[in-house]
């Protein structure tokens, strides 16, 4: 997988190859341009939107997408078969009071993938406000055989005890996928990749 970034740096553009994740670098681009799989993804970015309220994190790319896509879109993993097609992007804030409606239309059939790269965190005031929230969700989207694939950075114990015992209690078995060579090359050992399958 190759990361490239674009952007302005002291009244000059920039465009460059990472060599690992740099958050700093991501956070302070304009565009980043992933590579993998003989695909090209190119994403626009607001950086200084990272400061906003609405905007706020969804401004920027977080390391643990680049770690999600360098896990699924390694060849070694011989079970994906991509196909080209379109998507169609809902906006879906869990713990809202449209957020099972929207899941709802989202489900006409339970899918075969789930996918959420950095989806939890912590607040300011210390607690984990979204990852019940974010569980919730994610059961209500998964059928009997799919397969949910969450990456996370292992921001603190509380954060993961929590996910956790919800995932637990949701009905989920969590098993942790071994790192592969595209995502040991990010060196990105402050990520982990969950999948979540249903277990009744």
């Amino acid at each position: 997988m190759q990361i490239q970034i674009e952007g302005w740096e002291d009244g000059h553009p920039f465009k460059r190859t990472l060599d690992v994740l740099d958050r700093w670098a991501v956070h302070n681009s304009l565009r980043v341009v992933v590579k993998a799989c003989g695909t090209e993804v190119s994403i626009k970015q607001s950086p200084g939107a990272l400061s906003e309220q609405r905007a706020g994190v969804g401004a920027c790319l977080w390391d643990a997408s680049f770690v999600l896509t360098a896990f699924l879109g390694a060849p070694s993993h011989s079970a994906w078969h991509w196909v080209k097609g379109s998507v169609e992007v809902v906006e879906l804030e869990w713990g809202q009071p449209n957020s099972m409606q929207v899941i709802d239309s989202l489900r006409g059939q339970s899918p075969d993938f789930v996918i959420a790269a950095d989806c939890l965190y912590i607040d300011e005031g210390g607690s984990t406000p979204k990852v019940d929230h974010f569980v919730d969700a994610c059961a209500a989207l998964c059928g009997s055989f799919t397969q949910c694939f969450v990456a996370l950075e292992q921001r603190s114990t509380s954060v993961m005890q929590a996910f956790f015992m919800k995932t637990r209690n949701a009905g989920f078995h969590v098993e942790r996928m071994r790192a592969n060579a595209e995502m040991m090359s990010l060196q990105a050992e402050h990520i982990v990749v969950l999948k979540l399958t249903k277990t009744d």
